[in-house]
């Protein structure tokens, strides 16, 4: 698997829908997970293609969060 643009932090529920059909264009997952005594963190997982793939992959998501107002990531800090 191939992880891509990590963030600490919790989206909203709304965030969390938009970024998730964003994910979905791209073929990838967005991951979100709760670190007892650390707080939220999350991230992207897609395939791991190699290079120049997977900078590829994670430069288009990317850009699509950022065309959206979504990147970098807004999040609720614990």
């Amino acid at each position: 698997m191939n992880f891509f643009l990590l963030f600490n932090g919790a989206p909203s529920q709304a965030t969390t829908r938009q970024v998730n059909a964003i994910a979905k264009e791209h073929g990838v997952d967005f991951v979100t997970i709760q670190r007892p005594g650390e707080g939220p963190r999350g991230w992207f997982s897609g395939p791991n293609r190699g290079q120049p793939f997977d900078d590829q992959l994670a430069r288009e998501v990317r850009e699509d969060l950022e065309a959206a107002g979504l990147w970098p990531m807004p999040v609720k800090r614990s």
